[in-house]
């Protein structure tokens, strides 16, 4: 709005000069308030105040101040009144307004550290495709997924939108000082910021707290946690396998006589409990390696039949085959090589003799190559159908340098698609051939622990395309402090730990990406559509 002084000059009189001479004034006064505003009311009032200054020729110069006075008020009144109701736009003035919109722009980010100095190297990074929520209820503004440790909350562009041309106050971080918002300025988001936004008429205001959340962790740095150590008699094994549940760790494992298996807390594997074992006369000592899972169950072959474990219980399925391994599990269906009979597999929800059927093998590939030795394993979806799944062998034979890969797809828990070895004539990214290879899928893709007999060192691998290029894994790798005596175990859970458990010490450890351990909140404030 303008000052009056700007409202009183010459243009505001439509060409109309004003002078300060007494009777012409009020004569020029008389006259725009006839044609402007025709208000009877006033007119009345400037010919009194004409015949009154005639009159009192005594009073002549008092009376014409305060005349004059009362007239250019009284005029310029009018000449408001008279221009908004005699224009052709109407103007609407709301008492609500609202910020419908919030972007971040440029913030300061620390890219490095300056190779000569040391110090960090600070640069300017747009950050305009980060998501902000209002909850215009609460009075809240936020990003739902928080900024890399590396931004620097406290210098920060931003630009908003109102709804009805509201204007935007920022309040004082120290004081109730409230300032006009400009988008130029930076902002201090090292703490939440309230926003004051007020309706065009002046008679309504919202207030908005505003935060910009940054992450306080490196989101992909890997890090390892040492959980308490395994049982006393868990430590002297020469031969561990493990497989994952839900909440629960699952070991093999073997004395180089029986094989015995080993169910515990992922929160205190001290305390884990022997819940079978089987004898030399029961084909003992290979047992263990026969270990499979499905992130609910463990599977063994031995002594005739399927033995599966879940978290509190054993249950033993007898079978006339006999399995030379099992080789990989589903939540659907079991895979094992038969003695005589090559692939075959079975529901896992039925693992009698009669439910076991032959796995179709593709024409070109020979059964006589598939793996015997260091075989693992991996399951993963397909990422166009999470019904049907890949299912991964990995293994090698007697003389091999590299491993051998065998795939299938199963289709919602049938076994129609065949089996099929990778060719790897002209690919120099292979997997070398481990005794003690074993695998699992993590964060979407298969990670491999592999070591050799007696080696006390164990590298890690992994596949981003289903097991057919592997190198060596730059994020999961082995924890600083490790020991064991060559003896290792590994696993994937389904929250995306990592686990390793070490033979001889017993050391037990757990291991994830920061990110993937951060709660995701997904709140959306939008009205809910009606249904029809």
């Amino acid at each position: 709005m303008k000052p009056l002084s700007a409202v009183l000059d010459k243009a505001s009189f439509g060409g109309f000069g004003w002078c300060f001479n007494t009777k012409q004034t009020l004569k020029n006064t008389l006259l725009i308030i006839n044609l402007h505003n025709n208000h009877t009311k006033v007119a009345y009032f400037a010919k009194f105040c004409l015949n009154l200054q005639l009159k009192t020729k005594k009073n002549r110069k008092i009376m014409q101040k305060k005349i004059l006075s009362v007239v250019m008020m009284l005029s310029a009144i009018v000449m408001c009144s008279s221009c908004l109701s005699n224009s052709d736009v109407e103007y609407d003035y709301s008492d609500d307004s609202a910020i419908s919109a919030f972007s971040l722009g440029n913030v300061q980010y620390v890219a490095g550290q300056h190779k000569a100095t040391g110090k960090d190297s600070i640069v300017s990074k747009n950050f305009s495709s980060v998501k902000f929520r209002i909850d215009q209820l609460g009075g809240k503004i936020y990003n739902v997924d928080s900024l890399p440790m590396q931004a620097l909350a406290a210098k920060v562009l931003c630009t908003l939108s109102t709804y009805n041309s509201g204007v935007v106050g920022l309040k004082s971080a120290t004081s109730d000082t409230v300032k006009y918002f400009a988008s130029t300025d930076t902002i201090d988001f090292t703490t939440p910021r309230t926003f004051i936004v007020y309706s065009n008429s002046g008679l309504g205001f919202r207030r908005y707290t505003v935060s910009v959340n940054v992450h306080k962790q490196d989101s992909a740095a890997f890090v390892w946690k040492q959980m308490p150590s395994l049982p006393e008699e868990l430590k002297q094994m020469k031969g561990l396998r493990m497989t994952a549940t839900k909440d629960g760790l699952h070991i093999a494992a073997t004395d180089g006589a029986e094989s015995f298996y080993y169910v515990g807390s992922k929160d205190n594997m001290a305390a884990a409990h022997k819940t079978a074992t089987w004898t030399a006369a029961q084909e003992g000592a290979n047992v263990w390696n026969t270990l499979v899972g499905n992130n609910a169950k463990g599977f063994v072959a031995g002594n005739g039949g399927v033995a599966e474990f879940d978290d509190n219980s054993l249950q033993t399925t007898a079978s006339a085959h006999n399995f030379n391994t099992l080789l990989a599990a589903t939540s659907q269906r079991l895979y094992a090589n038969v003695d005589g009979k090559g692939l075959m597999s079975a529901p896992v929800d039925n693992l009698t003799t009669g439910a076991w059927t032959a796995e179709p093998v593709s024409e070109d590939d020979n059964m006589a190559q598939f793996p015997t030795k260091g075989l693992a394993s991996a399951t993963l979806p397909l990422p166009t159908n999470s019904d049907s799944r890949y299912v991964v062998v990995v293994g090698h034979n007697d003389g091999e340098a590299y491993s051998s890969v065998w795939a299938k797809i199963e289709e919602d828990g049938q076994n129609k698609q065949q089996w099929m070895q990778y060719p790897y004539d002209d690919n120099d990214n292979r997997l070398p051939a481990f005794d003690n290879l074993q695998m699992g899928v993590y964060n979407g893709r298969i990670v491999a622990l592999g070591h050799n007999n007696g080696q006390q060192t164990a590298k890690m691998y992994r596949s981003e395309d289903h097991g057919l290029t592997w190198q060596a894994d730059t994020v999961v790798t082995m924890p600083e402090g490790i020991s064991s005596n060559g003896t290792l175990a590994f696993a994937v859970d389904s929250d995306n730990f990592v686990w390793i458990v070490c033979g001889g010490t017993g050391q037990v450890w757990r291991g994830r990406q920061n990110f993937l351990g951060w709660e995701k909140r997904e709140d959306v404030f939008e009205e809910k559509k009606k249904a029809n």
